[in-house]
């Protein structure tokens, strides 16, 4: 997502499911 929680949505590589975007849930 193009949130400010990029550092974390960075993470989705193989954790999209878990760590997608916990601000919107993306």
């Amino acid at each position: 997502c193009a949130h400010r929680g990029m550092k974390v949505c960075s993470v989705d590589a193989g954790n999209s499911k878990f760590f997608r975007c916990p601000y919107h849930g993306w």
